[in-house]
């Protein structure tokens, strides 16, 4: 993504966290829940934005590219994506136990639904401005 898309990307992504904050907070739901979910969509997705960068470099390099091990690499980089993901909701589920336990199914869906928010305006903002050119 170029410098432009991305500062489209980042103020969508902070639009619809305000907005749907907003909404969730007048709904009397744990709002505060969903802004977790989005920094791990956000961590998750400058994890992916490293990686390709990564590989760019290294495919342009004509040293760096003979030691490369495309597997390995892909395999060490989605591990680290999902430990993240694994690290967030955990740390929610025993924020959410330890607070609310009546309402875990709820918090849950609150993070999974910032994440989601995250790679949904992702894909749509990449669709655009690819079918823009």
């Amino acid at each position: 993504m170029e410098k432009k898309n991305r500062l489209y990307f980042y103020s969508i992504i902070l639009l619809f966290l305000v907005l749907v904050s907003t909404v969730l907070g007048i709904f009397h739901l744990y709002w505060w829940y969903y802004p977790i979910g989005v920094v791990m969509g956000l961590i998750t997705h400058l994890l992916m934005v490293i990686q390709n960068r990564r590989f760019y470099r290294i495919q342009m390099n004509d040293v760096e590219k003979v030691l490369f091990h495309p597997k390995k690499d892909s395999f060490l980089w989605y591990g680290l994506r999902i430990l993240v993901i694994l690290l967030f909701l955990a740390i929610v589920f025993i924020l959410a136990y330890n607070f609310h336990k009546d309402r875990l199914l709820e918090t849950t869906l609150m993070v999974l639904g910032g994440f989601m928010t995250v790679k949904v305006v992702f894909i749509i903002i990449l669709i655009i401005f690819k079918e823009g050119r």
